[in-house]
């Protein structure tokens, strides 16, 4: 995972526990808000963020015009677009407070699906890998394949430094897309076990072996 909370280096926000009574601007996305109001009650706060649901496309630079103390960011596309815009940001990573948060994101299909078509997902999955390593060992190609989807609001990413410092998070040829039975399950103990679902999942629920 390497998604993390931003708040603008200038705050005085320098830990979650300061993001009691201020502003967040949500995606609302499933789990989302709890996480973060978690996370302030882990590091000994109260959890009581202000939280507004402003247009997705617009969260982030909500933030970067100081109308919203804080959001959720991917540190390899908003970190670097604050990067190349010469903004500091000061991030709050899941795993250091106390958030078993998993892998994110990630490929998802309807179990049933797959099933029925398992050749034709092995080979889906097989050339997406072959992609992945190849922009791994390529990233300006990979940055020149992505330039002509790129909103315009982000055309001043450097694309290159984006693409680099998502590298080492693809994993290799040995490892790629694999998922670790440890990290899923304590994910979705910790979801149960704080009442955000009802349902018992584990990993062989969720995770199909022999696709790769």
């Amino acid at each position: 995972d390497i998604s993390a909370i931003a708040v603008s280096a200038k705050s005085n926000i320098t830990r979650p526990k300061e993001l009691d009574g201020k502003s967040y601007a949500s995606y609302k996305a499933r789990y989302e808000d709890y996480i973060v109001a978690q996370m302030i009650k882990n590091d000994g706060g109260e959890g009581n963020l202000k939280i507004s649901y402003p247009d997705k496309l617009g969260i982030w630079e909500t933030l970067l015009s100081g109308k919203y103390d804080a959001t959720w960011i991917f540190r390899n596309w908003e970190g670097i677009h604050a990067k190349n815009k010469g903004i500091l940001l000061r991030v709050f990573s899941m795993a250091d407070f106390g958030i078993t948060y998993s892998y994110s994101p990630v490929l998802f299909a309807e179990r049933n699906r797959v099933e029925i078509s398992k050749a034709e997902f092995s080979s889906f999955l097989r050339a997406t890998k072959q992609g992945f390593l190849y922009a791994q060992e390529n990233p300006s190609f990979a940055a020149n394949c992505i330039l002509p989807f790129v909103a315009e609001s982000d055309k001043d990413i450097d694309l290159v430094q984006s693409q680099e410092y998502t590298n080492p998070f693809y994993g290799d040829a040995t490892n790629w897309g694999i998922m670790e039975e440890d990290n899923v399950n304590n994910f979705l103990r910790w979801i149960k076990a704080n009442e955000l679902e009802n349902t018992s999942l584990g990993y062989k629920d969720l995770v199909l072996p022999g696709l790769l």
